[in-house]
């Protein structure tokens, strides 16, 4: 589909449809009744949807000898014991698993709320972000990944998640299938975002997120979560844990300690909560810190960092039918080293701030409504007064500045068997920047130069949403829709960039539009087809960066206001098997994407660095396509053990060259052995990864092929007393020299950034 570009009366139309969104959004709140909960060792259970609150029938349940399946009137009744665990399954609402101390926390509510799984046989993937050892087949990165200080690190456990390295340690930027920057949405609980201040991408929306106080990650491949933006590559959402409120005070906290061997790493992180019948308060902080590490042939990489976050989640609940949620948080990193960067981060500060109102509603039709707001501040300042420079040519700086602000509201509403979910978002990004150059060697030694980076750039995302889910017997359809209008302008053009250009801002509409489709053909074999359509519009960067070295080469990038959006057709397919103690999942798919935003060399345009080879804008080509898929196996050969194979692979092509796409990770292996010792008390786990060569490279973007190699990890876990907890383990046991495809060279050379070596780290945790 060709975009229409508006002219000015447009501009008046984006105007008012922001105001209609946001002033015709009325609430209506009634009172529904408290649940009643028996008191005795007989203890009954409601189980319901968490939007709807209606009760949900057919969910197979587990409780030790305990099992069956819950009848029509979503009562589950079971004799608590203080020490099974609660398994729930049902095919809508997908795998819930509860511990004994979460048991007797819910039974004083008498209610235990599901989530309805929209990711049944879709391309999902959630990362719970919490400890079980139950074996169950979705990733579930225990307290020691929970003390990441960079969340894109996190995402890396997927296959088919790799991610850019400019830094050994710090910011990596996430690439899903080949997908990355401004083609993947991230957002925390589906609307709070940071863009990124930093023109080489520094500081990725994935380095602000606050991973402690993070429940789970929804990883959603594909251009099918239109809930949340216009993520044609993926959306990544993490989501933070729902509020619970107690009739009585109650505390909770938790503190974790972790050291490793390799750069010295330390990492700490604390949280501290009370909750009331009406409140629910949590406070929360972590530091990381790391020097220079060791790759397998024991070289030294630069990858010193020091990083803290700090933040306060308040919920009041106004009635037993909507709770207000508010959250601020803060980021400072600083004397973050990049090796493969002509500067290095000095300091990079960042606040943000989130409400939300939460609204059960007992009517015909709407059942839940949710709206939020957010802001976001980033402060970035990087220079090369870190850099041991010989012969030092120049002092370099940059400070750059980003603010996001915006929200959403969305209703919830039921008709028969059919949900559908409606809703208004707006959003606005906008950046500045200047670098300064000093002269130190050469005719125009002691001359200080300025460079605009952003040029005071902005985009006003205005849209409406709607997604429908219809269940059927043993199938589900879903449909979803976009439809939004994009404006982009600079408040300060540089006079250089202003001759390239007749028009400096852009208006433009958007679309897109999916389908799915899943059954289940039996109790073993679910399959699901999904097809979708949807454009995005050029970022910032790619409309106005002003002669910055932001690629994957060291040309200097040029924006281009002009920039098409552009459209991703993709289709996915995807098959479930599900054996006694084994499942097998594939997803295949093959996306063919319309005026691929891409980078050409600019003849005639001289970059301002002499470092440079020359520059490069971005431009449009008539397409390119990226086809491949995941295969996964998880099978338990005894209660006590768990296997899980997952191999992703993706092959990306530039049509119009008839060349690779730069920046496609290989293929990619992982598998994993647990087991559980003395009563699940005792963990061993074994991780082997495997990643082949990638000879599939971007001869126009001067890529380099990368070896295959193989990382074997061990790591141990176990109670030490009651509530301290001990994890134990040691990466890259063989000491591998190996680099990722994706990683960066170092500045000034060919020479990739290097994996750390042998590293043995040890996690303490201790919870109230």
């Amino acid at each position: 589909m060709k975009h229409l570009f508006l002219h000015q009366q447009g501009a008046k139309v984006v105007r008012l449809t922001s105001l209609f969104g946001f002033l015709l959004v009325a609430y209506l709140f009634l009172f529904l009744s408290n649940v009643y909960a028996q008191n005795n060792s007989n203890k009954s259970f409601e189980i319901r949807d968490l939007n709807s609150h209606s009760t949900i029938s057919d969910v197979v349940f587990r409780y030790g000898d305990q099992k069956g399946i819950i009848k029509s009137d979503g009562i589950l009744t079971i004799e608590l014991n203080n020490q099974d665990w609660l398994h729930l399954t049902h095919i809508s609402y997908g795998q819930y698993h509860f511990s004994p101390e979460e048991l007797i926390r819910l039974s004083s509510i008498g209610v235990i709320y599901l989530t309805h799984r929209t990711e049944l046989l879709s391309p999902v993937t959630v990362m719970a972000i919490r400890e079980d050892q139950t074996g169950e087949t979705r990733l579930r990165p225990n307290q020691h990944d929970k003390l990441s200080h960079d969340a894109g690190t996190l995402l890396n456990q997927l296959p088919e998640i790799s991610g850019i390295r400019k830094s050994g340690s710090y910011g990596m930027d996430p690439v899903m299938r080949g997908f990355k920057y401004d083609q993947l949405q991230v957002v925390v609980d589906g609307v709070m975002t940071a863009s990124a201040a930093c023109p080489n991408r520094m500081d990725p929306p994935t380095s602000q997120v606050p991973i402690n106080m993070m429940e789970q990650v929804e990883i959603m491949k594909g251009p099918y979560a239109l809930r949340y933006g216009n993520g044609i590559g993926g959306t990544i959402n993490f989501s933070s844990k729902s509020p619970e409120f107690d009739d009585t005070s109650r505390w909770d906290g938790r503190l974790s300690i972790s050291s490793e061997s390799n750069g010295g790493l330390f990492r700490t992180e604390s949280m501290i909560s009370n909750s009331g019948k009406w409140y629910e308060s949590s406070a929360f902080l972590s530091w990381s810190r790391g020097g220079d590490y060791e790759d397998g042939s024991g070289a030294k990489v630069s990858s010193g960092f020091d990083r803290v976050s700090y933040g306060l989640r308040t919920a009041l609940k106004l009635t037993d039918l909507q709770n207000l949620r508010f959250s601020v948080n803060r980021n400072v990193a600083k004397d973050t080293e990049f090796a493969s960067l002509a500067m290095d981060l000095i300091s990079d500060e960042t606040t943000m701030v989130q409400g939300e109102h939460h609204a059960f509603i007992d009517g015909k039709n709407l059942r839940y409504w949710t709206s939020a707001i957010y802001y976001s501040y980033v402060d970035h300042f990087m220079s090369n007064e870190l850099k041991p420079l010989n012969p030092r040519m120049v002092n370099s700086g940059t400070s750059a500045e980003t603010n996001n602000f915006g929200g959403r509201s969305e209703g919830t509403w039921l008709f028969g068997d059919t949900k559908w979910y409606t809703g208004l978002d707006f959003r606005r990004e906008a950046a500045k920047g200047t670098r300064s150059r000093e002269m130190l060697m050469g005719p125009m030694t002691g001359m200080i130069f300025y460079d605009n980076a952003w040029q005071n750039g902005f985009i006003q995302k205005y849209a409406f949403f709607a997604e429908m889910e219809r269940q059927f017997n043993l199938s589900k359809f879903s449909f979803s829709t976009r439809f939004g209008v994009e404006q982009a302008d600079i408040n300060d053009p540089d006079l250089k960039f202003e001759q390239q250009y007749n028009d400096l801002g852009n208006s433009e509409l958007l679309f897109g539009i999916n389908t799915g489709y899943m059954i289940k053909h039996n109790q073993n074999v679910e399959t699901g087809i999904w097809l979708g359509r949807v454009s995005r519009g050029g970022s910032l960067t790619e409309r106005y960066i002003n002669y910055f070295p932001v690629g994957v080469d060291p040309y200097e990038m040029l924006g281009n206001p002009a920039i098409k959006a552009e459209t991703n057709n993709q289709i996915d397919v995807i098959g479930s098997l599900s054996l006694k103690n084994t499942k097998i999942d594939l997803n295949l798919f093959y996306s063919y994407v319309e005026d691929f935003i891409t980078g050409e060399v600019a003849a005639g345009l001289v970059p301002r660095m002499s470092t440079s080879p020359g520059v490069r804008r971005y431009v449009n080509i008539e397409a390119a396509e990226l086809y491949g898929g995941e295969f996964s196996v998880t099978f338990n050969a005894f209660d006590f053990t768990d296997h899980s194979f997952r191999v992703a692979y993706t092959v990306g092509h530039n049509l119009e060259l008839d060349e690779p796409l730069a920046e496609i990770a290989p293929l990619d292996f992982r598998y994993r052995f647990g087991m559980d010792i003395l009563n699940t008390s005792i963990r061993p786990e074994l991780t082997i990864r495997h990643v082949l060569e990638q000879d599939r490279i971007s001869p126009t973007f001067g890529e380099k092929s990368t070896d295959a190699f193989t990382k074997v990890d061990l790591r141990f876990s176990g109670n030490i007393y009651q509530n301290l907890r001990l994890i134990f383990g040691v990466d890259n046991l063989l000491d591998v020299t190996y680099s990722e495809h994706l990683n960066r060279a170092v500045s000034g050379s060919m020479i990739p950034i290097y994996a750390p070596g042998r590293n043995f780290y040890l996690t303490l945790t201790t919870t109230l």
